[in-house]
């Protein structure tokens, strides 16, 4: 290689390494020059009161009654950092976050938006996550929040849903953040109800709360990101009445003709095809007719078609359960819990019961000289038809649990537990069927003559139920999980 060459290859390195060492430089000492830049701006703005405690805004066994709110997004934490120094700070990293190259290291990550609904995370050393995407028009599941710096910026706010959608995850301050929170999560989506279900779909549970962020595990005073409410249940339809028919009776059974062809019994009712409808009534017993040398035998009656049961309602679905509250950091306090979503009511209904079908009546029988004559029993009753279900309600979601702390912190509260949506009301039993009469036995000319036995009722049928929702019975295994 020549001597230029040489030269030259050592000029670019040592450009090279200028620009390197400018550029560390441009990243570590940005944060202090633009808080000198606002140093004039920050004398001549009016006195404020302004959250400027120690440990931060946010109560913990440290400041309980010191502080009353966080002041998210400092380079500080929530109490070193007055509000003329956030802004041009933040709006430093938001500007390195457009840079390439630079937003790797510092930068605030962009929002989520349609086509990636997670946002984006921080510069690996400094810079808060973006905000998960929320869709105006509720089409796109709410976005993930993105994951703040190693050493300083806040985990971004997860993305509200809809359409019975899980809500966004909050993202998590970094592991060595002082005074970096974790992200809210974002709230779960309503149910949706796609009004001609099942035609155009079932109706469907409340979305789970996303899971707040934790604050860094060795950052000071950070707070974990409050978990989202898990979105409510949709009730069930009321019953749709209907006309109920009754099912058909059974044939009567054909008479004895002696000495080759006995009495036939009489055929059973048929069931109705409609809800709600009554059993048909059994068919009568056959005439037993005696001849000389033959006993006189009447045919039995059928029995009674059960009645059918009532017309159901809907059940409700399940409210989403609420989100995890986030960690917090040391000396910081953990998340809320989210809050249970309401489960949805169960549908009405006042549909009967079907009746039971009576029991046909047995055969009388005539015995003629000297021949005895024995009467058909009667057909049993049906059973009549349950009343209509009304809907369950559907059970509320289960509270998120707070945050807990890593060290000498307070632990986040429980959110509150859904409540079971309330059972819809519900038919009446139908009633028995009434057994048959045993046909009579009549010797003539000094034969012996029986009557038949009587069929038995049916059972009366049972008066439809319903029953409510658990509060905070769904912990989020029944929602969407997109």
């Amino acid at each position: 290689m020549s001597k230029h060459s040489k030269s030259a290859g050592r000029r670019r390195s040592l450009v090279a390494t200028g620009a390197a060492v400018a550029g560390a430089g441009l990243i570590l000492g940005a944060p202090a020059v633009a808080m000198l830049a606002t140093a004039g701006t920050a004398a001549a703005a009016p006195v404020e009161e302004t959250c400027t405690q120690l440990f931060g805004c946010e109560d913990t066994v440290f400041t309980a009654g010191l502080v009353s709110s966080p002041t998210p997004n400092s380079l500080f934490g929530a109490s070193l950092a007055p509000e003329p120094f956030e802004a041009p700070i933040e709006a430093f990293l938001d500007f390195a976050g457009a840079i390439p190259f630079v937003n790797f290291f510092i930068g605030n990550g962009a929002d989520g938006t349609p086509l990636n609904p997670d946002g984006r995370d921080g510069g690996i050393f400094a810079g808060s996550g973006g905000d998960g995407y929320t869709d105006p028009l509720g089409i796109i599941r709410g976005g993930n929040g993105g994951d703040g710096g190693l050493f300083y910026g806040d985990g971004g706010d997860g993305g509200d849903s809809t359409l019975g959608r899980n809500g966004g995850a909050g993202g998590n301050a970094g592991f060595f953040s002082f005074f970096g929170n974790g992200g809210n999560g974002g709230n779960g989506g309503d149910g949706v109800d796609p009004l001609l279900d099942p035609l155009f779909g079932e109706k469907t549970a409340g979305g789970n709360g996303g899971a707040g962020g934790s604050a860094g595990f060795f950052g000071l005073f950070g707070q974990g990101g409050n978990g989202g409410n898990g979105g409510a249940g949709v009730d069930g339809d009321d019953a749709v009445p209907n006309i109920p028919l009754p099912g058909l009776p059974g044939l009567p059974g054909t008479p004895q003709v002696p000495p080759l062809v006995p009495a036939g019994n009489g055929g059973a009712g048929s069931p109705s095809l409609t809800p709600g409808g009554a059993g048909g009534s059994g068919g009568a017993g056959g005439a037993g007719v005696g001849a000389v040398g033959v006993d006189a035998v009447g045919g039995n009656g059928g029995s009674g078609a059960n009645g059918n049961d009532g017309v159901d309602a809907e059940d409700g679905t399940a409210g989403g359960a609420g989100g995890a509250g986030g960690n917090g950091g040391l000396f910081g306090g953990g998340g809320k819990g989210g809050n249970g979503g309401v489960g949805g009511a169960g549908g009405n209904t006042t549909s009967p019961g079907g009746a039971g079908g009576s029991g046909g009546g047995g055969g009388a029988a005539v015995g003629v000289i000297g021949t005895d004559a024995d009467g058909g029993d009667g057909g049993d009753g049906g059973d009549g038809g349950d009343g209509g279900d009304g809907g369950n309600g559907g059970d509320g979601g289960a509270a998120g649990a707070g945050g807990g702390s890593s060290f000498l912190g307070s632990g986040g509260a429980d959110g509150e537990d859904g409540d079971g949506g309330e059972g819809g009301t519900s038919g009446p039993g139908g009633a028995a069927g009434s057994g048959g009469a045993g046909g009579t036995g009549t010797a003539i000319g000094g034969g012996t003559g029986t009557d038949g036995d009587d069929g038995a009722d049916g059972d009366d049928g049972d008066d439809g139920s319903s029953s409510d929702g658990e509060t905070g019975g769904n912990d989020g295994s029944a929602s969407s999980d997109d």
